[in-house]
């Protein structure tokens, strides 16, 4: 555990989470914060895709000898992936050190796990002389501390839009648009993902036209990912060539990020929990491949109607907790579901392996936090 970690052990990330960037505003105003020393500044907003077209992005920058700075959120195994510099995550060691050097500054702005983290974050980069900062938002756009008002030239780039984590940003799926494309500056270039045609139309209707680049349906066919990260490539593709200058040959040897259609030995790990993303991620699931589903979701989501779209992947579907989560699934509602379920994650996988079909896989499914609970009980590496 880094010194972080046991500072804000008592503090969870998200029930301390706090919405607005006063603190973060303030904080970096201490350092006497100056935008240019990170670059061009890429901010990637939207419902799915961000992680993977910001990690996309970044080794296609990386690729064209570019130094990048990559802030990225959740991490699954250890909290520093979420701060890569020159395509290399911070070290333990000097995440320990930077946070021993701003302890009073985040004590006394009063900053939240979230905050904390990209703080360090930024604190990192502005010495590390890069050319690209890559910011991926947190939750939402408007309010989140990656939009801090002390950053006035970005490049805005948002993936796909739906409705998810309603409870904060509404139940409209308007409204979250909005709150979404609220991290675009004055003149700004804006990048607009695969979309809905109603969603394309209301985004030209709150912005400078002339400031959209669009990617179109015809960008995505192409099989160099699976769906629908190809067309997180294709977005991050179109990013990279505007920032270059030049129009960049298709790459199909970049990385996905980890709990991306991860395949270990009998395993996949995708961490994929809305509705909307597990439509897309059926699409690149072979049925027949899958002998069973263990998932489970964060407790403000709709199991039922998560489970009945998993239906399509597999009859075989196991609904588990996110042991000492304090997001999880209540485990009284494990018996209000149409599968079989297990409080314990252990044990749902112990019946799934003494009952799958020869030759098929496990899919775990719906949380990077039971993600890392398997990797790290079983010390699965990516």
């Amino acid at each position: 555990m880094t010194k972080f970690e046991n500072r804000f052990k008592n503090i969870d990330e998200y029930k301390s989470m706090e919405i607005g960037f006063k603190r973060i505003d303030e904080a970096l105003s201490l350092i006497n914060f100056d935008e240019k020393k990170l670059g061009t500044i890429i901010h990637i907003a939207g419902t799915n895709g961000k992680g993977s077209t910001a990690t996309f992005l970044n080794q296609i920058l990386s690729k064209n000898y570019l130094n990048t700075a990559l802030f990225t959120s959740p991490h699954i195994m250890k909290i520093t992936e979420r701060i890569s510099v020159k395509g290399k995550n911070i070290s333990t060691i000097k995440f320990n050190s930077l946070f021993d050097e701003n302890i009073e500054i985040i004590d006394k702005c009063n900053l939240t796990y979230f905050e904390a983290i990209f703080f360090l974050f930024i604190v990192h980069t502005i010495k590390s002389n890069v050319d690209i900062t890559i910011l991926e938002t947190g939750l939402g756009g408007k309010h989140d501390a990656t939009n801090t008002s002390l950053i006035t030239d970005k490049i805005a780039v948002f993936t796909s839009f739906s409705l998810d984590h309603t409870e904060i940003l509404g139940d409209s799926v308007f409204g979250i648009v909005d709150d979404k494309l609220s991290i675009i500056r004055d003149y700004s270039k804006n990048f607009i993902g695969i979309n809905h045609d109603q969603i394309r139309k209301h985004i030209r209707s709150q912005t400078d036209e002339n400031n959209l680049l669009f990617i179109e349906d015809k960008d995505r066919d192409n099989n160099l990912y699976p769906f629908p990260y190809n067309e997180n490539y294709e977005l991050a593709n179109k990013v990279a060539s505007y920032i270059l200058g030049e129009y960049l040959q298709t790459d199909n040897t970049l990385k996905l990020p980890e709990g991306r259609l991860e395949y270990h030995d009998n395993f996949i790990f995708d961490a994929t929990h809305n509705i909307d993303g597990l439509i897309k991620l059926i699409k690149s699931i072979n049925r027949d491949e899958i002998g069973y589903v263990i998932f489970t979701l964060t407790s403000n989501r709709d199991v039922n109607a998560f489970l009945n779209v998993l239906r399509n992947i597999s009859d075989n579907i196991i609904l588990t907790t996110i042991p000492d989560h304090p997001r999880s699934i209540d485990e009284k509602k494990l018996n209000d579901t149409d599968c079989k379920s297990y409080i314990s994650p252990i044990d749902a996988l112990e019946f799934a392996k003494n009952n799958i079909e020869s030759g098929k896989r496990i899919l775990i499914l719906g949380s990077f936090f039971l993600i890392a609970y398997y990797k790290k009980t079983f010390g699965i590496k990516s």
